[in-house]
């Protein structure tokens, strides 16, 4: 209240919620000494708060019964002041792109995908942005039943002597898990459905969608080899193709292949190969190294796989290395490599490769030969023609016109004549002239002997 109590102020600290939007606040001072004194001043509440999101799955799907090929939608709701201007959807923490051609599809606050494949099951959410920040949905868990399939990469061939069990598995993802599993023997002559006393079914733990069956197979005769299958069913339906294993007879494993040398230095070297058909037993790997120089064993090792380090060596250390595949059946026969180990003042970046004449570079040096002595000819006859245009032609070698347009008995001949008549006067013909003022008296003489 003001000093002269004609003025009153009231103050009110008020933080607004989410619940405050939209809402009224109203100030109303009443004199209670007046009838009808009454004035007030109001504002309605623009509250800006970050989204606010839930997240559904369709209203007419059963999440429990959601098969591959079925179409699925969600429905983002958002409730935001002032309205969001993006909405992003996650699967599993990744971002979801629009692919319509893919059938995922994304509109406004909805999100489609059609014909749902099992790698699309897991976690779905959606995230709303405005000016105040981004919001983000409760989690939707999408599950996708679908039914079993072979794991990729488990083992297929089995080898096993007569009388000894071999323990075959069959592992299947499916969703949900297997409640049955079906085994079937083929060999060449029949295919035999296997008891269900033969084999035992178990589920992986941790929610993982990989089941297993067992298989304990002992083959008594040859005929007892072939191959085996197996089948799971869930409530999706039954496996379509069946999981394949081979029962073979068990034998020593094959020779490792492909070996090189790496790593060469004064005093150690590698061996890596790649290993070869295990004989159908678990196969492990030796190595023996000799010095080719006094045939001592320098290194006798083995290993889970076909790579060997050699250390503790000599410099400039040629040796000549065994390498073996084993398992409880023998070992293979070995490959033989020879290596070296560098010289002190040696270093190798690299293998030198020699120089090989391939078929293609090999055509091509005899083109360009054949080439080039064609164009040496070629030159070689330009020249020798040009020297045969520079010369004058003998009488010998005229051409037959030349010849008939020559007469009969010639000047120089009748000189020649004279010469023979009167030796004392010599033709210029015969003469070679050696200074210029003969010349003048050579063409009177000719001119006399021709009158």
């Amino acid at each position: 209240v003001s000093s002269d109590g004609n003025i009153t102020h009231s103050t009110l600290t008020f933080t607004p919620t989410l619940a405050d939007n939209g809402k009224t606040l109203t100030c109303r001072a009443v004199n209670e000494f007046i009838d009808a004194a009454v004035e007030e001043d109001s504002w309605k509440l623009n509250v800006f708060f970050v989204p606010m999101l839930k997240l559904e799955l369709g209203l007419n799907l059963n999440p429990d019964d959601i098969e591959e090929g079925d179409d699925v939608y969600f429905e983002c709701k958002v409730h935001a002041n002032p309205m969001a201007y993006k909405v992003v959807w996650k699967h599993n923490n990744q971002i979801v792109q629009h692919n319509q051609k893919g059938g995922v599809i994304m509109s406004n606050q909805a999100l489609a995908l059609q014909g749902v494949r099992r790698h699309q099951a897991g976690n779905y959410t959606c995230i709303a942005s405005n000016v105040e920040g981004d919001g983000e949905s409760n989690t939707v868990e999408l599950r996708v039943m679908y039914k079993p399939i072979c794991r990729p990469e488990q083992k297929r061939v089995y080898g096993v002597a007569r009388h000894e069990n071999a323990h075959v598995v069959c592992e299947v993802e499916a969703y949900p898990p297997p409640d049955s599993f079906k085994w079937s023997f083929n060999n060449t002559a029949e295919t035999i459905d296997v008891p269900q006393a033969r084999y035992r079914t178990a589920s992986a733990s941790g929610g993982s969608s990989t089941s297993q069956s067992m298989l304990t197979y002992t083959p008594m005769t040859e005929m007892d080899y072939g191959t085996v299958m197996c089948w799971a069913s869930n409530t999706a339906g039954q496996q379509k193709e069946p999981c394949v294993f081979h029962i073979i007879a068990a034998g020593h494993p094959d020779t490792p292949y492909n070996c090189t040398l790496i790593n060469q230095t004064t005093e150690s070297l590698e061996v890596d190969c790649l290993e070869g058909f295990d004989g159908g037993q678990p196969q492990y790997f030796l190595l023996e190294a000799f010095d080719l120089q006094t045939g001592q064993l320098r290194a006798n090792m083995s290993s889970k796989f076909p790579v060997f380090s050699l250390n503790g060596l000599g410099p400039g250390m040629i040796l000549k290395m065994l390498v073996y595949a084993a398992n409880s059946k023998g070992k293979s026969d070995p490959i033989i490599i020879e290596g070296f180990t560098l010289k002190v003042a040696e270093k190798q970046t690299g293998t030198p490769v020699p120089f090989e004449l391939n078929p293609v570079l090999g055509i091509l040096i005899g083109v360009v030969a054949v080439l080039l002595v064609i164009a040496i000819v070629i030159v070689g006859a330009l020249r020798l023609r040009a020297q045969n245009r520079g010369s004058p032609p003998r009488p010998g070698n005229l051409a037959l016109k030349e010849k008939a347009a020559l007469p009969l008995r010639s000047d120089v001949e009748d000189l020649y004549d004279m010469d023979d008549k009167n030796p004392d006067v010599i033709p210029c013909n015969k003469v070679m002239r050696k200074f210029t003022h003969n010349s003048a008296a050579c063409v009177a003489r000719d001119s006399l002997f021709r009158s």
